[in-house]
């Protein structure tokens, strides 16, 4: 009987955690902005390189700013890249982390793909 009641103690200390540190919007935003610049960034080409520069600033601050999305669940938060024809689940928030799935310039192939650029 003990033990289920400890179990249970725990469980809920777990979840009042994951709720109290659950992260803000603009933890996702700044992870995805961080991670396209970096994406970018390994590139060799110099092109590519000051390209990169213009997405980390003017572009991801105007334009991928806003198909950030954030679903608050509570316990997590669920990170989205929106566009008019493209939806996708890049990552998930737990614990004042936030963690993307994948690479972003596969996300970035794929809405070009889709939008038929």
């Amino acid at each position: 009987m003990k033990t289920r009641y400890i179990i249970l103690i725990v469980i809920a200390f777990v979840l009042i955690i994951a709720a109290i540190t659950n992260p803000a919007k603009e933890t996702h935003k700044d992870r995805v902005k961080k991670e396209l610049a970096s994406t970018f960034a390994d590139e060799q080409n110099p092109l590519v390189d000051i390209f990169s520069q213009l997405v980390s600033g003017v572009a991801v601050e105007y334009g991928f700013d806003k198909m950030v999305e954030v679903d608050n669940y509570v316990f997590f938060s669920i990170t989205r890249i929106k566009t008019p024809v493209y939806s996708k689940t890049v990552g998930m928030g737990l614990f004042s982390n936030v963690f993307l799935f994948g690479s972003l310039k596969d996300l970035v192939a794929d809405i070009r793909k889709q939008s038929g650029l």
